[in-house]
């Protein structure tokens, strides 16, 4: 039985063109027991065992549940897909309460299906601060091949150094299961497939290499090291934040100061003005008490031409309203409209509004039907105003 690989005879070589390697990957696995392995990738894909990950490198983080336990809290690594497209903090939250956890997560979504979401501890991202998802990188090498879910493959790091096996069970979930020095493949293989109820062709089977897991490492991204927050670090959020307060501040202190000279402009306006009321009153009470005969003609009343013009407006059977002051005459002509006591015909009566002589000098200013429907009140004005204050203009020539 042969298992085929990238790295064997007989299977076609891909063309590749990957990013160059410039960091160490370190390799964070986890084997039954429990118990965590770390191992410094090789560039001719074989590994090296560390006892923790070393200075300034990437840790490649394949700490996911294995067979049969979906819920395990003590996995570092998930993979989920989602109802619905959202945010990676969204997409954070959103997991953590579907598996029910109580860790805090840090998510990356993979950029050919938004809705595949990779997350890991967020106690474990802030620790290591630079760490991408192994299953991540996995998957880019499966596209390749057209291989989906539900399927079983994995990366086999040098001869027979490591083998990593990922079940991709079909429902968004994916378990690994890691073995070191693996001596039967085929057994291994077949008995992971068949714990997570995956039916597989060990003669069509990709396992793929370490050197070629290796060359696509460069193009996945990373965690991020805090909550986002509509794609951006909620620390980049907090620090433009508190830029956009020190610019709102300064905006502040320069509205205050154009408000204070604008309101130290405005008090100077009213005082201006109201020096010129008091000016043009203190005019206006020296011209009145300068001329105070003038003054008593501009107030008198000329009744003999506020009788006769209310002679002339009056009509038979019509009330008339008259009133005078300051040299203008204001007459009212009501009109009743009830005709129990009248000879005239209704015509006539409402006629009378239009044929009425109107004296000299005066002017009909409106012409109304009451409310009730019962009168018209035709208004008159007789003299105007401009007579008052020409004779007024003439200051103290005014004796």
């Amino acid at each position: 039985m042969k298992i085929r690989r990238f790295a064997w005879p007989g299977r076609t070589q891909r063309q590749q063109t990957q990013a160059p390697i410039t960091h160490a990957f370190v390799l964070d696995c986890r084997i039954e027991s429990g118990a965590h392995l770390y191992y410094l990738l090789q560039p001719d894909g074989d590994v090296v065992h560390l006892a923790e990950p070393v200075e300034n490198s990437i840790v490649v983080s394949a700490v996911y549940p294995p067979a049969g336990r979906m819920d395990d809290e003590t996995a570092d690594d998930h993979r989920f897909v989602l109802p619905r497209k959202m945010g990676a903090s969204q997409a954070a939250g959103w997991l953590q309460r579907e598996l029910g956890l109580l860790a805090q997560l840090r998510t990356v979504l993979s950029v050919a299906n938004p809705q595949v979401v990779y997350a890991c501890i967020a106690g474990k991202v802030e620790s290591t601060e630079r760490i991408v998802p192994f299953v991540y990188a996995l998957e880019r090498l499966m596209a390749v091949d057209g291989l989906e879910a539900p399927c079983v493959t994995g990366v086999l790091f040098g001869e027979n150094s490591l083998l990593i096996l990922v079940a991709f069970s079909g429902n968004g979930r994916v378990f690994v299961q890691t073995s070191v020095a693996p001596d039967n493949l085929a057994e291994i293989i077949s008995s992971f497939a068949a714990s997570n109820g995956v039916s597989i062709d060990l003669a069509s089977l990709p396992i793929y290499t370490g050197e070629e897991l290796q060359a696509v490492l460069p193009t996945i991204p990373m965690y991020p090291l805090h909550p986002e927050v509509l794609g951006v670090s909620l620390p980049t959020v907090l620090a433009r934040a508190n830029g956009a307060g020190v610019a709102f501040l300064m905006v502040a202190m320069l509205v205050w100061g154009y408000l204070h000279m604008a309101n130290r402009e405005l008090d100077r306006n009213l005082k201006k003005v109201m020096l010129q009321q008091q000016q043009v009153e203190q005019d206006r009470n020296g011209r009145l008490r300068n001329n105070m005969a003038g003054l008593g003609r501009v107030m008198a009343v000329d009744f003999d031409a506020l009788v006769s013009h209310a002679a002339d407006f009056w009509v038979a059977g019509a009330r008339l309203e008259s009133m005078a002051a300051h040299g203008v005459e204001n007459h009212v002509v009501i009109v009743p409209l009830h005709l129990a006591d009248w000879d005239a015909s209704p015509v006539q009566l409402v006629n009378v509004r239009h044929v009425q002589q109107i004296p000299a000098g005066c002017r009909q200013i409106a012409d109304v039907l009451s409310s009730n429907f019962h009168e018209w009140r035709i208004s008159y004005q007789c003299g105007s105003t401009a007579a008052t204050l020409a004779e007024m203009e003439q200051g103290d020539a005014i004796d």
